[in-house]
């Protein structure tokens, strides 16, 4: 688990992962997604999915696809689903 923007990036870039769960309120969030998604060692296929305690966030509606509030809920639930289903379809 990573505290941080650096600790995130090497832990992300250390072996490959199924999946990786980024919590939104981690400092410079979007930058770490970019680097991420644009880290060679990492790949553009790893799926990204942003965990959130704040129901309205500044995300933009694609970013919002993948973001999923804690706390669960019934249709937060049916939303995962959908996204791992969608990921499946796509492999």
């Amino acid at each position: 688990m990573a505290w941080g923007f650096e600790s995130a990036v090497e832990y992300a870039a250390s072996k490959l992962y199924d999946l990786i769960l980024i919590d939104v309120n981690i400092d410079q969030r979007s930058s770490l997604v970019h680097q991420i998604q644009n880290d060679w060692r990492i790949g553009k296929e790893t799926p990204i999915i942003s965990l959130s305690s704040y129901e309205d966030n500044a995300s933009t509606k694609m970013e919002k696809e993948h973001v999923f509030h804690r706390h669960f809920k019934k249709k937060d639930v049916e939303k995962i689903i959908k996204f791992f289903n969608i990921l499946i379809m796509d492999n």
